[in-house]
């Protein structure tokens, strides 16, 4: 015999159905509050309209506008797209695929992002910050892409001639830039210098 309507149980509204299977994935209140958090602002982003009808493309939009409007623009999307995916795999069991991820952005958030992807230490994701930073601030704010090879040349003769700096920290700067061929043209060229003064 059916219930009448009044004894059967309504389904858990969304943002609490996202609670629920987080304690129950995690064992702790804590994921399940951020990802109803993100869950809810994206919901409200598109005009409350449900995440079952929204397209990878329209969180894509949601998560562009967390890295354009977040002070912590990193922090932010990496929390967002952690439970936005949780939200769609987990909680309502859609294939949709991996969710688009913007990058952020400021430079000195790419540099950290992309540490993490390379699965760097925190340690090491700060010192690279911090370099990126301090050959920012050397050059009055100029971004790196307007800059190149002498450029790069005259930071690092600063940081051995005025900046009593020692060999090794001289070569954590290096790393930063290891990446860039620009940069590894500078280094190599000052090395070569070094060599020549030297007479070795």
């Amino acid at each position: 015999m059916t219930a009448p309507p009044s004894l059967v149980a309504a389904p858990p509204r969304l943002l609490d159905l996202v609670r629920q299977v987080a304690q129950a994935r995690f064992g702790q209140d804590g994921p399940g509050e951020r990802y109803a958090h993100w869950t809810l602002r994206l919901v409200l982003f598109h005009g409350k309209r449900h995440p079952r009808d929204l397209s990878p493309g329209d969180v894509g939009r949601f998560l562009s506008h967390v890295a354009q409007t977040e002070k912590d623009a990193l922090a932010c999307l990496e929390q967002a797209h952690a439970a936005l995916t949780f939200l769609y795999h987990d909680v309502l069991g859609l294939a949709v695929g991996e969710l688009p991820c913007p990058e952020p952005p400021r430079l000195l958030d790419r540099l950290r992002r992309a540490c993490r992807v390379r699965q760097f230490s925190p340690r090491t994701e700060d010192c690279y910050a911090s370099w990126a930073e301090r050959y920012i601030r050397f050059h009055g704010l100029r971004h790196p892409n307007t800059m190149g090879a002498p450029e790069i040349e005259q930071f690092l003769t600063d940081l051995a001639a005025n900046g009593h700096v020692a060999a090794s920290t001289q070569n954590q700067a290096v790393a930063v830039g290891s990446g860039s061929r620009q940069w590894h043209v500078a280094c190599e060229e000052r090395r070569t210098k070094c060599l020549a003064a030297s007479g070795t």
